[in-house]
């Protein structure tokens, strides 16, 4: 019973949003459809529907883009880019994907699997290379971060974080993104990405926040332009 009475609260609290927000309802059916929590991989990237069509209006054909986190957007990417860089942690995803891309005709891709390290001896580690998964508790992700320092800087036009450490991820991305690039971080309303958001306090920034694929909740993705 109290779990019903949740779901209602919930689905009064969306509906709400959408009455308050009537540009964002042509997103209702969709965001209905694709809630059901079934992990179908798709060519979207998993972003609110609204910020994957701001996405799909700023991406060119001579764009270089870095993606932390892969899935859906790498194929969404591939197909309106010059070139896509993707990283993944995990090795199983990382399998889904790379058969995902293989049929289709795409080649304009990077996509490099660096898992998380155990810790081991070292006594000291520093919080932003840590994951909040309590999954890798004992494990950082600082190579997996530092996939981008191998780049020039300046080099991109986009990058992408949608994956693990991504206060470590936006502090790597400030010297390789080219003036007037665009950093975007979803799920930016967590509160433990505001450090990593405070690096970027003199960016423009675009928050966009409403209904999604794949999940009933709604989040938000920021967008900050150099």
């Amino acid at each position: 019973m109290f779990d019903s009475m949740n779901k209602l609260k919930k689905l009064a609290a969306h509906l709400s949003f959408f009455i308050k927000n009537p540009k964002k309802i042509k997103y209702f059916f969709l965001w209905l459809n694709h809630s059901i929590l079934n992990l179908k991989l798709n060519d979207s990237p998993w972003t609110p529907f609204e910020a994957r069509d701001y996405l799909n209006e700023n991406l060119n054909k001579e764009m270089i883009v870095f993606e932390w986190g892969s899935g859906g957007s790498t194929n969404f990417f591939a197909k309106r880019v010059k070139k896509v860089i993707s990283v993944e942690h995990n090795s199983d995803w990382h399998d889904i994907v790379t058969d995902n891309l293989a049929k289709t005709e795409l080649s304009n891709y990077s996509y490099l699997l660096i898992e998380p390290e155990k810790d081991g001896d070292l006594k000291e580690i520093e919080a932003q290379f840590k994951s909040t998964d309590n999954n890798y508790l004992n494990f950082n992700f600082k190579n997996y971060c530092d996939a981008i320092n191998s780049y020039p800087d300046k080099y991109f036009d986009l990058i992408f974080i949608d994956g693990r450490a991504r206060n470590a991820c936006l502090k790597n991305s400030l010297p390789k993104i080219k003036d007037a690039g665009m950093i975007v971080l979803d799920n930016s309303d967590r509160k433990e990405y505001d450090s990593g958001k405070l690096l970027l306090k003199n960016f423009k920034q675009k928050k966009i926040y409403g209904p999604g694929p794949i999940c009933p909740a709604f989040w938000e993705t920021t967008f900050f332009t150099k």
